[in-house]
């Protein structure tokens, strides 16, 4: 057994920063720590304290992160996704995203896989365009999130080759948005907790060039918030937790 005594604790470094952790105030202001075989937990709670803080270190770089290797994310709006020209804007009242992480394992204990970038086939509906009912044919294309930053990131859309999207406005118009990286951000706030963890997604992109012939331009902006989930079956059932680091 060995004692630590006194506001400026002597000893080895250790002994020091064990008393500082596990003392408690004795009578007279002083602190005081006796360390005997039943503190060995004590002992290693300090150790899963150190091992965890070089964790949280190492995971720093990490970026959309989940319990599982394979995770099925879906996205549902919670606010209306607004497109706006020169021509006039489109709203849709309705928008879901879906895809795939298939992340990288960086711990096992516990059990985290991190991926770099999200890609997801959107799906959009009840719109319309320059006061017109309209239909939001997506063509293949989808949307990519890429690497966030404090937890911001950009955003670019991939059509395949020859494909765009095609906003119709029944009975007057079609605008196309073709491949493209927007200007803007996308801003992420983690939500929930355990399994019930998701990602609040607010999207502010600008500069997005259009074209077709209700207009053309490279002033279209987008914005709406969605909510994105992550899953551990195609079918969407058995919720797991995901989260968005910087």
């Amino acid at each position: 057994m060995f004692k630590c005594k006194g506001p400026a604790l002597p000893g080895p470094l250790l002994c020091t920063y064990v008393c500082w952790l596990f003392g408690r105030p004795a009578k007279g202001r002083k602190w005081r720590l006796e360390m005997t075989r039943n503190l060995k937990a004590g002992g290693l709670a300090l150790i899963a304290v150190l091992a965890m803080s070089a964790f949280a270190a190492s995971m720093a770089s990490a970026k959309y992160d989940s319990e599982i290797k394979t995770t099925y994310v879906h996205a549902v709006s919670t606010t209306n996704e607004v497109t706006t020209t020169t021509a006039g804007t489109v709203t849709c009242k309705k928008a879901t995203f879906t895809g795939v992480l298939n992340g990288t394992q960086v711990s096992s204990v516990p059990p985290i896989y991190t991926s770099k970038v999200v890609t997801s086939s959107p799906s959009v509906s009840e719109c319309t365009a320059f006061g017109f009912p309209a239909e939001v044919k997506m063509n293949g294309c989808q949307y990519e999130f890429l690497e966030p930053t404090s937890l911001k990131a950009g955003t670019k859309i991939l059509c395949p080759e020859g494909k765009q999207i095609e906003i119709v406005a029944i009975g007057f118009c079609t605008m196309t948005i073709g491949t493209q990286t927007p200007g803007g951000s996308v801003s992420y706030a983690n939500e929930g907790i355990g399994a019930s963890r998701d990602v609040k997604i607010t999207r502010s992109e600008t500069g997005m060039t259009y074209g077709g012939n209700c207009g053309s331009g490279t002033n279209a902006t987008y914005s709406g918030t969605t909510t994105m989930k992550g899953y551990s079956d195609s079918g969407l059932t058995n919720q797991v937790g995901i989260w968005a680091t910087s």
